[in-house]
């Protein structure tokens, strides 16, 4: 009986574990662009980024099933670089008092994102709308850093899907509407931001100067090609 029971028992846990055959990735993207390292951002700036969940491969399990659930942090690895500001879930989903799965500001370099498709009976999952932005994906929420006025070098952005006790990260819906038919494993994904270095008073000085000696030296030139005529 015992041996039975420990069977059953590594049976659930491997179901409830399972991992989905669709691959999927987390994207970011600025300005209505999917964005790739680096993207530059000026000192004193507000950075926003909305986060996608996308599809990449033909099985097409989120298009045919739908996200259920999901659960994400973004963090900025350099809390001096960019303090949070906001974090607002996408429409599509609605609030879910669970443990992590609210949206909002963790702390100073921390957003939190979190919801549930409809509830309604029968529940459904949310599924991808392809409007140019990332095509295959559903859209799953928008941050917003707010970048300091003394910001320097590069800071890295990461997406972190983060589990609770009892659930994983990412869930799809079933053809019943049930909460957690599959539990998803999605990587983490990171993005760089980068200041762009502004020269020293005493470099942008030395460089007028020297262009106004080259300006010089070129006049001096055409003169004395024009004398030679």
């Amino acid at each position: 009986m015992r041996i039975l029971a420990t069977f059953i028992c590594a049976y659930i846990l491997i179901a409830w574990t399972s991992v989905s055959k669709g691959a999927l990735i987390l994207q970011v993207a600025v300005n209505d662009v999917v964005a790739s390292s680096p993207v530059n951002v000026q000192p004193g700036d507000s950075f926003s980024f909305d986060i996608y969940l996308t599809e990449t491969d033909a099985s097409n399990e989120l298009s045919t099933i739908g996200l259920r659930e999901f659960r994400l942090s973004a963090s900025i690895d350099d809390p001096s670089f960019a303090a949070a500001v906001s974090a607002v879930r996408a429409s599509s989903f609605e609030s879910h008092n669970g443990f992590q799965s609210n949206t909002t500001v963790v702390n100073s370099s921390t957003l939190r994102f979190g919801g549930l498709g409809d509830q309604s009976d029968p529940a459904v999952g949310v599924f991808p709308d392809d409007d140019g932005v990332a095509d295959r994906s559903v859209l799953l929420g928008t941050g917003e850093y707010q970048v300091a006025n003394n910001a320097s070098g590069d800071a890295l952005l990461v997406l972190d899907p983060t589990a609770s006790p009892l659930f994983l990260p990412f869930n799809l819906a079933d053809q019943n509407g049930n909460t957690f038919d599959d539990g998803l494993s999605i990587a983490s994904t990171s993005l760089i931001l980068s200041v762009a270095a502004v020269p020293e008073p005493s470099t942008l000085l030395g460089l007028v100067v020297t262009f106004a000696a080259i300006g010089v030296y070129r006049r001096k030139e055409h003169c004395r090609s024009t004398l030679s005529t």
